[in-house]
C-alpha cells in the first residue's frame, strides 16, 4: 500500500472515530513515547534488560504500528507531498540572523531543495497550467489534506 493510502486512511479514522488532531507539536511528543515503547520492549527482547513484571504482555507490532500511526498523523498535519498533488509548493522562512529584516531574492538564488522521499531523482518538466485537470486537492493548502 502506498503512502498517501495510509495517510488517507488515518485521516478517516481521525474525522470518523478521532475527536480531532493533536497539534504537531503533541504529536511530536506522542511520537517520542511510542519510540521510546517500541525501545523498551526491543531492548528487553533482543538486548541485555530483563523483563518486568509489568513487560510481559507487551506486543511490539502494536507499538510499532502506534509509532507509524503518529507518523502518518505528522504526515498529514505538515503537508507531505503526494505524487497526485497539483496545487503550489511554499516554502516559509524565518531571519534567525538578527540582521535586517529585509532580505532579498536574487534571479536564480537557491533557497529551497525537493527531495522525493525515497531519495530518486525528480524530473521536472514545465507544462501551461491548463495541461493539469482541476481538482478539489488544487487549491486545499499544505499537501493534498487541506490542512
Amino acid at each position: 500500500m502506498e503512502i498517501k493510502n495510509l495517510q488517507l486512511k488515518v485521516d478517516n479514522w481521525i474525522k470518523n472515530h478521532g475527536v480531532r488532531y493533536f497539534n504537531e507539536l503533541t504529536n511530536m511528543a506522542q511520537l517520542t513515547e511510542e519510540v521510546g515503547e517500541v525501545a523498551r520492549i526491543i531492548s528487553r527482547k533482543y538486548g541485555e534488560q530483563s523483563f518486568k513484571d509489568s513487560d510481559k504482555d507487551v506486543d511490539l507490532a502494536g507499538e510499532l504500528s502506534d509509532v507509524l500511526f503518529v507518523l502518518l498523523c505528522l504526515a498529514n498535519q505538515t503537508g507531505i507531498i503526494d505524487s497526485g498533488y497539483r496545487g503550489n509548493i511554499i516554502g516559509a522562512f524565518r531571519n534567525i540572523s538578527g540582521g535586517p529584516l529585509t532580505f532579498v531574492v536574487e534571479k536564480h538564488m537557491r533557497l529551497l531543495q525537493i527531495c522525493a522521499p525515497d531519495l530518486r531523482p525528480i524530473i521536472v518538466e514545465i507544462v501551461d497550467e491548463n495541461f493539469f485537470k482541476r481538482t478539489s486537492r488544487n487549491d486545499g493548502g499544505f499537501g493534498s489534506t487541506g490542512k
